[in-house]
């Protein structure tokens, strides 16, 4: 894998994240965003882009995930990583 392609892979990971714990967290895109002190704007257009994100109340089941090809999210609060270049 490029290194172009690890740098989008790990954007759409950390968006994955964030709008999984968005859904989860029951706050509007702006309180959410002010909070996280995340930019509205691309919270918006990920959120957009990539709805069914967002639509899970929780972690999908193993055999969701293991006949969708998702990936298992963990809540935005746990990474404890940096956030990719967005």
């Amino acid at each position: 894998m490029s290194r172009q392609e690890e740098r989008r892979e790990a954007k759409r990971a950390y968006w994955r994240n964030v709008l999984a714990d968005w859904a989860r967290s029951g706050l509007s895109k702006t309180e959410y965003a002010r909070r996280h002190e995340l930019n509205y704007g691309q919270l918006l257009w990920w959120s957009s882009h990539y709805p069914h994100w967002a639509r899970r109340e929780g972690p999908a089941p193993e055999s969701e995930s293991a006949t969708t090809g998702e990936e298992v999210v963990e809540p935005l609060s746990a990474l404890g990583a940096p956030r990719p270049g967005i």
